[in-house]
């Protein structure tokens, strides 16, 4: 199902710019969790897929209220689309 998420990318200091895009959101996968879930205060939320024209190395993502940091991308092979894996640092979610 496709939703909304907005690409945030920290300009200078006091800018940020922000770009609305629509996309696929998933679960994060078992293994996913057990893998990345081990580091120290990281806490996978979830899977974005995205157009690959679409992302710009952003590193940070708004998502239902949330702010999320990209912890790590894959270019799908053979597609357009590149994941997304956001976390929530344990210490924002206590």
């Amino acid at each position: 199902m496709q939703e909304e998420i907005t690409l945030c990318e920290q300009i200078n200091d006091s800018e940020v710019e922000k770009t609305i895009i629509f996309c696929d959101v998933e679960s994060i996968t078992q293994s996913e969790f057990e893998a990345v879930g081990g580091q120290k205060d990281i806490k996978p939320q979830y899977k974005f897929v995205v157009w690959s024209f679409e992302y710009s190395n952003q590193t940070e993502i708004e998502y239902n209220g949330q702010r999320l940091t990209v912890y790590r991308t894959y270019k799908r092979k053979n597609e357009e689309k590149t994941e997304l894996y956001a976390e929530k640092r344990v210490a924002d979610v206590e």
